[in-house]
């Protein structure tokens, strides 16, 4: 297996610095409130900024939580599935996988991957998008599996249930670590 090259420490790497610390402060502020109860008012105490100067840059809350769910979806395309696609070992590719995607959802106090129960509060569309982009990505663990299996390497566990628990494990870790 080659050299696991780290992740970068922070999850919006496209974005201007005042946008990354717009998401990411609104980030902690919904779940430390719950986005429910996080007003705009909120994120713009937490920001030292005026509401009105907080909506210079996001167009709701609600679109600025699609954002911020969009972007730790970029993150694991570009940090977790391009990276190991040219794994040809199923079992190192694997094992990469599984490395950057907790490496990726611990970063930044875990606050992107915390706010993927939220995804409730999406418009449907908008739900619709972030559940097709997990969709694929669940593929993508699923596919490495089923490689595993195809190579005689995993027997007797199904491919289906053991993504599902892979991801589930990894997405609880800042759970675990906020204990």
């Amino acid at each position: 297996m080659g050299m696991l090259k780290p992740v970068r420490t922070h999850v919006l790497p496209r974005l201007k610095a005042r946008r990354t610390e717009i998401c990411l402060t609104a980030a902690h502020t919904f779940v430390e409130r719950g986005f429910d109860a996080t007003s705009v008012n909120d994120i713009a105490a937490a920001l030292g900024i005026t509401k009105a100067g907080l909506y210079h840059y996001i167009s709701s809350k609600e679109s600025l939580l699609f954002d911020i769910i969009t972007l730790g979806l970029d993150s694991i395309d570009e940090e977790v599935v391009e990276p190991t696609r040219a794994i040809a070992d199923p079992d190192a590719r694997f094992l990469d996988i599984v490395l950057r995607h907790a490496l990726l959802a611990t970063c930044n106090d875990g606050v992107i991957t915390l706010l993927i129960d939220e995804v409730h509060a999406l418009s449907p569309p908008q739900r619709k998008k972030i559940n097709l982009r997990r969709r694929k990505y669940f593929e993508y663990v699923r596919a490495a599996l089923l490689e595993l299996e195809a190579a005689g390497r995993l027997q007797d566990i199904d491919p289906t249930v053991a993504a599902f628990s892979v991801i589930g494990a990894i997405v609880w870790l800042p759970q675990w670590f906020r204990l």
